[in-house]
């Protein structure tokens, strides 16, 4: 699989197939975030979800992606730990808010800590417009965010 993604870098196909996943990728966060917030328990859900993905994933794990080297174990081992306290507070939100007031901030957050991330952990700089963007980019999310929590 890894030779046809490679051969279709740069060409029509690749384009649409970057397209096909980008929009089926939206779609399932909106149906994954409709899920958490439907009118079934926001933890079992949650768990439901990471349970269903480990059961995909796993044959991929076990016989197509290589092994890591040893050196990585830990840092996956404090990326698990970031992301199990991410999806933590996401269900406990999504248990105290209004979906069209979480779905936003839950989604905004992301680009922000990447950015914080990126300067802390490998000492990114920014420019003055590259932060202006951010900066559009939340205070679109984040106005979302407030407009639906005001009405």
């Amino acid at each position: 699989m890894t030779e046809w993604l490679i051969s279709i870098e740069g060409t029509e196909t690749g384009h649409s197939v970057a397209l096909g996943l980008a929009i089926m990728a939206a779609f399932l966060h909106a149906v994954f975030g409709a899920l958490q917030k439907g009118r079934h328990d926001p933890w079992l859900t949650r768990g439901a979800v990471d349970i269903s993905y480990g059961t995909m994933a796993l044959p991929f794990v076990l016989f197509v992606v290589p092994w890591p080297e040893p050196h990585m174990w830990p840092i996956f081992a404090v990326v698990f730990l970031i992301h199990m306290g991410y999806k933590i507070l996401q269900a406990w939100a999504y248990s105290k808010g209004a979906y069209t007031v979480v779905y936003p901030v839950v989604r905004g957050t992301g680009p922000l800590f990447a950015v914080i991330g990126a300067y802390f952990l490998f000492s990114e700089t920014f420019t003055a417009v590259q932060w202006l963007g951010v900066g559009v980019l939340l205070s679109g999310i984040f106005g979302l965010a407030v407009y639906n929590l005001r009405y």
